[in-house]
């Protein structure tokens, strides 16, 4: 269960120069607390929370909340006005333990805080535990840790909130100049709570002051050679890239040791050059790191030294200040005011060697380039016992739950508690090829915990699954100490085997004994899958850096969250772009030459045969790198550089795409005659100026010359369709007279009529053929996106009021109201539409079988109705009807059907009938019983009723009898359960034609009757389904038992909404609808609404807050709005993809959408 964070308000209080106040309301309503025994102790544990506490204090769920403030606050004071709920029942909260390094078995010893555990106060006395405000590329975050819960040890009691309402008063610092930097954009964009409203007033980007590029590698003299090849593809891939060597920044440079005159070269680097990425390329002892102090560990002694000093490459990504505040030699304290925002993100190259240079380079290059086949999709898991009680498979089974996709799924799992986990079965598995692998396990600067064996440097060094590079990210304590030659070191650094990428500590990890998977370090592990996977991080240094900041808030406010952000570091490319689906295929067409002078190349690119969107292209001219963006119809133009007659590379990329590349040749002297844009002139149609089946216009190409010479007096431009979708007349277009530099649009020709069987979305290809005076000719494939409209159905109501006893329910003999929603999804409006409804069902008459629309714009639904009436001999339960309908209107058609419940279906079991709903064996342990219910006055209990206890060993099932599922219905029951954490489980599943389906899992203790509700839309009306609860316990030791599990009014129905698949879609009303497409290449379309007659501004904002065009502005009647945002500014440049905010401003208000453009 996720938190819901509601935006209420972000309202400047004070107007005056030297402050304001800002607002957020944060509603913990839907919070689920799953309670578990631990002994004598009880723990909280919440769905999206962290647990978190100091030593000795209860260890209680926190949630982090950051806020984005203006751009020059300070911030002054934090007041909250906080609802408490107390819960019912008697809690002794476990206290938090010392966390214990991944490197050490479990120390013996409890701690608990006297002070506290003895008070008669509530603890924490106040939500928010610690504050921090920190800048991430320009963008001013206040972090918060913020405990919903509240313990009172004497008495017992436990409180929750309800609700919160932060208070932020704040000073303006005028002399704070942010430089605002696009890298940080997306991890603020999504975390930060009140982002959309605040990022407003933001100003613009900065412009870097020098030549702009993104991937800075820092390396040494003798590497210089070996990574220009690396350099050389990044340029390629679009990535721009310069390479630097240290030892001619060290003299240049202030600072007390090289790794601060190289700290301070790439914050030079990141200002004026607007760097994003940072490849250390070198070793320890080559390319230096900095040393920092997260706090005293308590390990470190005279037989361990040096554990407490931390080998951290965060001090090259985190740009702000200097590291050491207070001067005195020491980098990273608390007191240094280290923020630990990742500004640039960074990795490092481990290589001591030029050997060990160029095999890092290599690997790269083949998992970039062209990766064998058969290993991308696998992922494997390796987990051991951390201590007796701390099984680490239990944290990946969370990893595996929470984060892994459908495409590395099944994840292979190696653990020491299933009896799979060795060094053997992992060397194997290894060398089959993997690509994801995820270690748990104790470790060394040398070895690697296996189960019962110990992977070492020498057993890295035999791998042999060459080609098949993967990446691999371990929670192992000093496993990527690089300061000491360690086996991350020799797993990339082997030539023949290994991976290309290694995350993992220098130092200890860490993990809290009795609880996998709540660690810092467990935690630190989900939220990189988390970036990687779920929220598709660009590059493997952001989704390491990005993990990295949603741990900031209790990073400050703790040592051992602090000192895994530290020490966490990523021996691997920053920029690596990690394949997340099966490779596809592209396809590329240009011309194979062009001619000297201004360069003017047309390209058209397809993925599988498809017009292929988004994809990066780089023409490289005189080691000059010339690069666009293919639109949704897959072209892009490359222009902008002069250039002598030579050989040209051009590169196509795409994410989880086979990179693509071509010769071009530059030749002279003559004319070069290139494709340069189109536009469409509706000549027959419905008006609305779209390309539309069945429609006609003209479709005039713009050309450009961009050779020496004229193109000649007779030079001509000729177009053919490729395909059936369209018919092209008059196709010759006169060019003549073209002077080199110029550009010219064919006028009123060629002319083109489209197949009136086209449909939204399909595209109509052409071949232009341009033919000079000399008869050399240059040929470019081109696109036409075709709009028409496309329905698409969102739910349906039935009313049985008008003759029938209106209980909602479609019974025999009634006459009902059928309305069904649709949508129209499609580019253009939809005019003139027939519906009808039918059926092939004896025991329905249809009354009224049609209805029409005359208008509906796109983006907006409506809705139609039929009345139908079911005979008095149908079925009175699980009666099923289908219905048709169809719709035929100008430029497509509509077809769809829909399942009627009629009478009674589902499941409805209160307990209080008996047990004839459900199957149990003679010797179950599942039985009616009187003495816990939800409702009055049984429920069935797994225990024995005798002693209210569950068995010692047992695993039981209770089984529903089949029973069919209707239109729109949920599954939900209540249940009261109690068992032994690791010693006792609760599976609850749902089977049907499709198998079975794994719905929850449950261990501990729920302390009351809690509801859980399933959807059981995805399910056919009509099909059988049958509920099962198999509860499970082991003997936990003599003496130990837990209570059982109850389960009281179970019912499968129809959901209280009554409807499915969202709500109407209002015509008119003041509205800023979505825009589409979205995410969107090239354009994009933005609907609004207004209900009465406004002034009105249709703004687009980039995400600095500053407005780059208007679409719309003036006083405007009531009525349903349309405008194309092409994707460029005030002055026609166009813009770089990334995230961009459209505002409706309407007489004092204001409503915003998110769009996302990608190039």
């Amino acid at each position: 269960m996720k938190i819901k964070l509601t935006i209420i308000s972000l309202v400047s209080l004070a107007s005056i120069a030297g402050g304001g106040t800002l607002s957020q309301k944060i509603s913990f309503r839907d919070l689920s607390p799953d309670f578990q025994k631990a002994g004598e102790y009880q723990a909280i544990k919440c769905s999206g929370l962290v647990n978190y506490g100091k030593p000795g204090a209860p260890w209680l769920p926190a949630k982090t909340l950051t806020l984005l403030l203006p751009p020059q606050a300070v911030v002054r004071s934090i007041k909250t006005n906080d609802a408490y709920r107390e819960l019912p029942g008697s809690y002794n909260i476990i206290p938090a333990q010392r966390y214990q390094p991944t490197s050490e078995n479990a120390q013996p010893g409890f701690i608990k805080d006297s002070l506290i555990y003895n008070s008669g106060g509530y603890y924490p006395a106040g939500p928010v535990l610690s504050r921090h405000q920190g800048n991430f590329g320009g963008y001013n975050l206040l972090n918060l840790v913020v405990c919903p819960f509240s313990f009172q040890p004497l008495e017992g009691k436990l409180r929750v909130l309800q609700d919160m309402e932060v208070i932020v008063e704040y000073d303006l610092d005028h002399s704070k100049k942010a430089r605002m930097s696009q890298h940080g954009a997306p991890w603020v964009s999504r975390s930060a709570a009140n982002f959309e409203p605040a990022v407003l007033n933001y100003p613009g980007e900065a412009t870097p002051k020098g030549p702009q590029y993104d991937l800075l590698i820092v390396t040494v003299t003798q590497f210089d050679t070996v990574f220009q090849r690396l350099a050389q593809w990044k340029n390629q891939k679009g990535i721009s890239t310069k390479i630097a060597v240290v030892d001619t920044i060290y003299p240049k440079y202030p600072g007390r040791d090289q790794p601060e005159k190289l700290r301070n070269f790439v914050i030079e680097q990141y200002a004026n050059h607007g760097i994003s990425h940072l490849l250390l390329g070198g070793d320890y002892g080559l390319v230096p790191a900095r040393t920092a102090f997260a706090m005293h560990s308590g390990y470190e002694d005279s037989t361990r030294v040096g554990v407490d000093s931390l080998i951290c490459d965060l001090y090259y990504s985190d740009l702000d200040g200097g590291w050491d505040l207070n001067n005195n030699g020491i980098f990273g304290e608390p007191a240094d005011s280290v923020d630990m925002y990742p500004e640039i993100s960074v990795g490092r190259a481990t290589a001591g060697s030029i050997e060990q240079a160029g095999t890092f380079v290599d690997k790269v290059l083949t998992y970039e380039k062209n990766p064998p086949d058969g290993y991308l999709s696998r992922a494997s898991f390796w987990a051991s016992y951390l201590d007796a009680g701390t099984d680490a498979a239990l944290g990946k089974d969370m990893v595996d739950r929470d984060y892994m996709t459908d495409h590395f799924r099944p994840v292979e799992k190696l653990y020491q508690s299933s009896g799979n986990e060795s060094p053997a079965t992992i060397i194997q598995s290894v060398n089959n090829g993997l690509h994801l692998m995820n270690h748990n396990g104790h470790s060394g600067f040398k070895v690697m915990q296996g189960g019962n064996g110990w992977l070492d440097t020498t057993l890295m060094d035999t791998l042999n699954n060459s080609g098949r590079w993967g990446i691999l990210y371990s929670q192992g304590c000093q496993a990527a100490g690089f300061d000491s030659n360690c086996i991350a070191e020799h797993f990339v650094n082997n030539p023949q085997g290994g991976g290309l990428a290694f995350i993992g500590n220098s130092r200890y990890g860490w993990y809290f004994p009795g609880f996998p998977g709540y660690s810092p370090s467990d935690l630190y592990d989900n939220t990189f899958f988390d970036q990687l996977l779920i929220r598709q991080a660009p590059s493997l240094g952001q989704a390491v850096g990005f993990s990295k900041a949603d741990m900031i808030p209790l990073s400050q406010a703790d040592g051992y969250f602090r000192w895994v952000n530290y020490n966490l570091n990523l021996l691997g490319d920053p920029t690596l772009a990690v394949w997340t689906s099966a490779p596809e295929s592209l396809q590329m067409i240009c011309s194979d030459s062009i001619n000297t002078g201004p360069i003017g190349l047309s390209v058209s690119v397809s993925r599988n045969n498809q017009p292929a969107g988004d994809v990066v292209l780089t023409l490289c001219v005189d080691s000059t790198y010339i690069r666009s963006v293919t639109d949704r119809s897959g072209q892009a133009l490359l222009s902008g550089f002069t250039a002598l007659p030579q050989e040209a590379g051009l590169s196509a990329w795409a994410a989880n795409c086979i990179p693509l590349q071509k010769d071009v040749k530059i030749v002279t002297p003559g004319p070069s005659l290139s494709y340069a844009g189109q536009r469409w002139t509706e000549i027959s149609g419905n008006g609305d100026g779209l390309a539309g089946p069945g429609e006609s216009g003209t479709l005039e190409i713009l050309i450009r010359n961009n050779g020496t010479l004229f193109s000649g007096l007779n030079a001509r431009a000729v177009l053919r369709s490729t395909d059936s979708n369209a018919a092209v007349t008059d196709s010759l277009a006169d060019i003549s007279g073209l002077l080199p530099g110029d550009s010219l649009w064919t006028s009123g020709s060629p002319k083109i009529a489209i197949d009136s069987t086209c449909r939204e979305g399909d595209i109509t290809r052409f071949e232009i053929e341009l033919i000079d005076s000399a008869g050399n000719n240059w040929h470019y494939q081109i696109g036409q996106d075709i709009s028409a409209p496309s329905l698409k159905y969102l739910y349906h109501i039935t009313d049985d009021s008008l003759l029938g006893n209106g209980n909602k329910i479609i019974e025999p003999g009634e006459t009902v109201t059928l309305s069904v929603s649709l949508k129209n999804t499609g580019q253009a409006a939809l005019s003139q539409g027939a519906f009808s409804l039918s059926t092939a069902d004896g025991l329905m008459d249809i009354l009224q079988p049609s209805d029409s629309l005359i208008w509906l714009e796109p983006d907006s639904g409506a809705a139609i109705e039929f009345i139908l009436k079911i005979d008095s001999l149908a079925p009175d339960t699980n009666y099923f009807p289908r219905l048709l309908i169809q719709g035929l209107f100008a430029g497509g058609y509509f077809s769809d059907s829909l399942i009627l419940t009629v009478g009674a279906a589902g499941l409805d079991d209160q307990t209080e009938s008996g047990g004839g709903s459900w199957l149990v064996s003679d010797s179950s342990y599942w039985h009616i019983s009187p003495y816990r219910y939800h409702s009055p006055a049984n429920s069935w209990y797994f225990g024995i009723e005798s002693a209210n206890l569950a068995p010692y060993r047992a695993v039981d099932t209770l089984l529903s009898r089949p029973f069919l599922v209707g239109e729109s219905h949920q599954l939900s029951f209540w249940q009261w359960y109690d068992f032994i954490p690791e010693w006792g489980y609760g599976f609850i599943e749902l089977s049907g034609s499709f198998g079975t389906r794994l719905l929850g899992v449950l261990t501990g203790s729920s302390g009351q009757w809690e509801k859980r509700i399933y959807d059981l839309s995805r399910y056919q009306p009509g099909q059988a389904l049958q509920l099962r609860f198999i509860a499970y316990v082991d003997s936990a030791g003599p003496g130990i038992r837990s209570q059982g599990w109850f389960i009281d009014d179970v019912l499968a129905g129809p959901a209280p909404a009554g409807v499915t698949g969202g709500q109407p879609v209002l015509l008119f009303a003041d509205r800023l609808l979505p825009n589409r497409p979205n995410p969107f290449a090239g354009s994009t379309e933005i609907t609004f609404q207004l209900k009465q007659r406004s002034p009105v501004e249709l703004a687009v904002y980039n995400v600095l807050g500053r407005k780059v065009k208007i679409l719309t502005s003036g006083l405007l009647q009531p009525g349903s709005y349309n405008a194309v945002w092409d994707g460029k500014d005030f002055y026609g440049r166009g813009l770089s993809g990334g995230i961009y905010f459209v505002r409706l401003s309407i007489s004092g208000r204001s409503l915003v959408r998110r769009m996302v453009m990608i190039r």
